[in-house]
């Protein structure tokens, strides 16, 4: 009686089928033999699951084709039971649901999705292996040929997870979220969320182009925007084309920074040492917000206020009590504009200007000192207070002087008019010095006080009143002119006297003095009474005695 192997093919015992024999080797054994080894067959899966038949000896049973497509469209995940025989088999899953292959009691089953080829192995032992889960291979494997490729896949534990090498797009492709993950540990991962792109890496330095020098790096479009979200250390030169925008802290380990365009900061703190801004072309501050402001610790000290005031920048000190101070070089003080509204110089000491509101004060401890030569003028510089060094010219039109008590001139130092004419004093008496003529010219008296006088030469002429009687008194002779320079009388001690004989008339024919007396002889070339000449020898006794009566 014949027997059948493992995978039903028939072995006939000797002088079996005598005549059939031949018949029974192509039906049960070549037949079989042909499905097993290059058969196909297509099994619809549309409407439920499938049971492979796999009878002894019967050839053409769906479970005997080496090669098995599952077709149709069932919408959902369909099993195929295969004979639990030591079988291998090519699956192609044509249909739009995946298929669970499984055999006996299903110990280990293999899921083919839809779309997807595998080759199985049917252990006879309720077992099913996919001979591609966990291939070696031990040489060189291409898929396709030079510009004729094949996609690949590459699925995942996770739904929807895979890599792809798509032939078409020439691309290796990673579903969202599925990262590409390098060392022995993965420490190091690429992968797309569907938002974002990350790389990670979990031990050591992420390096990029370190091992090579003069390797440029790349990132970011010239319109994209590239964020550092922790701290960056450049060891290099920072070229920055566009803008820089830090959230955090920016150290730059001392380093300098060159070429920069526009920086946008709220605040730059240094690390312990100086912060220098040094440019070859101007440094420009621009605050849209008006204010420029300098603190100490954190307190304000000094604000450059530029839009406070209308047409006007104002510099105003943050401390109350605090003076704005300028200084040299050495660490002298030049000018001070102290707290108590007064610009001092030199030191807050003597020397000092300041206002009221009205009136400017301009104060020294000692000299104001104006050059020679320099002048002082007002108003349209016709008026002018000038030094030469030696001498002081006031000039202008008229100058006034008011003062609501003395203008003191110092004694011995003189006023002087022209280059001949002075007054000086010498804390005793005034000197009025003229090279020609004094001429005193004004609309009303000039009052000399009573009891002064005007004296002339070394005091022994003088001119004085006592409020009632005016005396003119001369050491020597009095001399009186009239109609000219020339002396016309003199008045000496104890008489009145022409200065030429026979030059000066009392009286006129028609200016009469009134009455003469005297005490004593008159002498006269001629006297006439009434029109009458009297001559000597020739008067009456009655006559003479009148005129005798008369003297």
């Amino acid at each position: 009686m014949s027997n059948y192997t493992q995978l039903g093919l028939i072995k006939q015992t000797d002088g079996e089928n005598e005549g059939t024999w031949g018949d029974k080797l192509n039906e049960s054994l070549i037949d079989l033999l042909d499905d097993a080894i290059g058969g196909y067959v297509e099994v619809s899966v549309a409407s439920g699951n499938v049971t492979l038949a796999f009878a002894d000896g019967t050839a053409d049973n769906n479970g005997r084709h080496a090669t098995i497509k599952f077709t149709g469209s069932p919408g959902t995940t369909r099993t195929v039971t295969f004979p639990d025989a030591q079988v291998n088999y090519f699956i192609v899953n044509g249909s739009d649901g995946s298929v669970i292959c499984t055999s006996g009691s299903g110990a280990a089953t293999v899921t083919i999705p839809t779309g997807m080829k595998d080759i199985i192995y049917v252990d006879g032992s309720d077992e099913i292996l996919s001979m591609l889960a966990t291939p070696h291979i031990s040489g060189n494997v291409t898929i396709g040929v030079d510009d004729t490729g094949y996609d690949v896949k590459f699925f995942g534990a996770t739904s929807g997870s895979y890599l792809l090498w798509d032939e078409s797009a020439d691309s290796l492709l990673l579903t969202d979220s599925t990262p590409l993950k390098i060392g022995d540990s993965q420490d190091l991962t690429l992968y797309h969320d569907g938002s974002n792109s990350y790389i990670t890496n979990a031990v050591g330095a992420l390096k990029v182009a370190t091992e090579t020098s003069g390797i440029a790096v790349t990132i970011g479009h010239t319109t994209s925007e590239t964020t550092i979200a922790d701290n960056a250390t450049i060891t290099g030169n920072l070229s920055v084309g566009g803008n820089f925008d830090v959230t955090g802290t920016l150290d730059f380990s001392d380093s300098a920074i060159t070429n920069i365009g526009d920086i946008a900061l709220d605040t730059i703190t240094n690390d312990g040492t100086d912060i220098t801004l040094d440019s070859s072309n101007d440094i420009v501050i621009d605050a849209a917000g008006g204010n420029i402001e300098f603190k100490d610790a954190g307190t304000l000290q000094f604000t450059i206020d530029m839009d406070g005031t209308a047409n006007a920048q104002v510099i105003k000190l943050g401390v109350n009590s605090d003076d704005l101070i300028f200084q040299q070089y050495d660490g002298n003080e030049v000018i001070r504009v102290a707290d108590d509204r007064r610009l001092y110089f030199y030191d807050k000491g003597g020397e000092y200007i300041y206002g009221d509101g009205t009136d400017l004060h301009i104060v020294s401890g000692a000299d104001i000192n104006i050059p020679a030569d320099i002048g002082l003028t007002f108003g349209d510089d016709g008026e002018k207070i000038e030094g030469d060094g030696t001498d002081l010219t006031i000039s202008g039109n008229n100058i006034n002087l008011t003062a609501t008590a003395d203008v003191v001139i110092p004694a011995n130092v003189g006023i002087t008019f022209g280059s001949g004419e002075k007054i000086e004093g010498d804390s005793t008496n005034l000197t009025i010095t003229s090279g020609a003529d004094i001429a005193l010219t004004a609309t009303s008296d000039i009052n000399v006080p009573s009891d002064v006088g005007i004296t002339f030469g070394d005091d022994g002429e003088k001119i004085e009143g006592d409020g009632t009687d005016l005396t003119i008194t001369s050491s020597g002779i009095l001399n009186i002119a009239a109609g000219g320079t020339t002396n016309q009388i003199k008045i000496t001690d104890g008489a009145i006297v022409p200065i030429a004989d026979d030059d000066i008339d009392l009286g006129t024919s028609s200016l009469q003095f009134k009455d003469a007396y005297f005490d004593g002889t008159v002498e006269a070339d001629a006297i006439t009474i009434g029109g009458s000449a009297i001559t000597a020898g020739g008067a009456t006794k009655g006559f003479a005695i009148a005129v005798a009566i008369a003297l």
